[in-house]
């Protein structure tokens, strides 16, 4: 029997779902399985919603294999990946990087990809420890597995498959701090 369910609660859209569709005042900005809405947000507003908390700006800087390679204002290259159609994108262009905090870690540091920050305050939670970094103007959650000294600098890396690529819109623009409404759709 379909059966629409309404939820805030992206966990529990994930769960009950075979179809989410993530709405913003009342416009549906995507539609997909669970999956596909959690690992390749259409925009920059979903993948807010899905997460995607930490954000870096960057400016393109061209293709590197099937990324693309981006300069973040300190001089550091990192590659990452498009979720949308990037046939206009050229060099030169002002974009977003963005990353699940998850997935921003210090230990062990993947190949490529490493930026450093200075630790601003630490967290236990269990697993280990969240850092809030800044890096440059940015404040990023970054997963470690000691509490950093405030002022620390700390190198953590993101792997490129999992740095998403945006072309640069401000948040206000995005509409990101307000509330999404997610529907999620379960039966078959």
């Amino acid at each position: 029997v379909p059966t629409l369910y309404v939820t805030h609660d992206q966990e529990e859209a994930m769960s009950l779902s075979d179809v989410v569709v993530v709405m913003r005042q009342g416009t549906i900005v995507q539609v997909g399985p669970p999956h596909q809405i959690y690992t390749r947000p259409d925009n920059l507003y979903v993948a807010q919603f899905m997460g995607y908390a930490n954000r870096l700006p960057a400016t393109l800087v061209g293709r590197d294999g099937a990324g693309w390679q981006c300069r973040l204002s300190d001089g550091t290259l990192l590659t990452g990946v498009t979720t949308t159609d990037d046939a206009g994108w050229q060099a030169g262009m002002p974009v977003t990087l963005t990353f699940k905090p998850e997935e921003a870690v210090s230990a062990p540091l993947p190949i490529t990809n490493h930026i450093e920050g200075q630790a601003q305050l630490a967290e236990y939670l269990g697993r280990g420890f969240e850092a809030l970094t800044r890096v440059g103007n940015a404040a990023i959650l970054v997963q470690c597995d000691h509490a950093p000294a405030p002022g620390e600098t700390i190198t953590f890396g993101v792997r490129p498959e999992r740095l998403l690529i945006f072309p640069d819109v401000t948040v206000a623009a995005s509409g990101i701090s307000s509330q999404p409404e997610a529907v999620a759709l379960a039966g078959r």
